[in-house]
């Protein structure tokens, strides 16, 4: 977790404590059930989304799930889907959390959700990456 949090204050020119105590509390997950295909076709902040996220600990949120805002959000969902009913086969039909943008990022703090990234990522347990064509051509 040190790592990142040093990652990300270089990024940020913040200091590695206070962005490691900043993750900690905006660090939030989703449970698939809770999302759906409109979560996943704009990247606009909708508040009803973060609304659906939680507060969580580190190492509690499954995935991280990195995808481009610029494939098809059909094709995302159903990749998730398929993902999803083999988590649930290997974890006693266990609902999974993830980390999500749209959901687990406060818009209205939205510079400190951005510094926190590489925390956010290092506090999942895998990433999960949702490859369309526009994914290796995006910026971030």
């Amino acid at each position: 977790m040190m790592t990142a949090a040093s990652v990300a204050s270089l990024l940020e020119g913040r200091d590695v404590s206070a962005v490691l105590t900043m993750a900690e509390q905006l660090f939030r997950s989703i449970t698939l059930d809770k999302l759906s295909l409109e979560a996943l076709s704009s990247s606009e902040p909708d508040a009803s989304q973060y609304a659906l996220s939680e507060p969580c600990a580190f190492g509690d949120v499954h995935v991280f799930v990195s995808h481009s805002w610029s494939d098809d959000p059909l094709l995302k969902w159903e990749a998730l889907q398929q993902w999803r009913n083999e988590f649930k086969a290997r974890h006693q039909d266990k609902e999974p959390r993830l980390f999500l943008d749209r959901a687990c990022i406060n818009h209205a703090h939205l510079s400190d959700s951005l510094a926190c990234l590489p925390v956010f990522l290092a506090g999942c347990n895998k990433l999960l990456v949702l490859r369309g064509p526009s994914f290796l051509q995006r910026l971030w």
